[in-house]
């Protein structure tokens, strides 16, 4: 999903985006994929009240939102 067509899916649905901003190196990015975002609770919780986007922040539009943002750490959840 890229950054637009999540803002178009949240004022659709009037949700609120949530932002898993990872990088391919990073070990505690693959934590969370691996271990917490497949927890049926927490799946279940994020997918009820967020537009959920996972984008890596070195590849494609990731590169120009981590600039917009201000993004230097990984994993960072906004």
């Amino acid at each position: 999903m890229t950054w637009a067509e999540a803002q178009t899916e949240a004022a659709q649905s009037k949700k609120n985006i949530f932002l898993d901003a990872y990088t391919t190196w990073c070990a505690p990015c693959k934590m969370m994929e691996k271990e917490v975002f497949v927890d049926a609770t927490v799946a279940s919780f994020f997918e009820e009240r967020f537009v959920c986007v996972k984008m890596d922040m070195e590849k494609g539009e990731g590169i120009e939102l981590a600039r917009l943002l201000n993004i230097h750490a990984f994993p960072t959840f906004i």
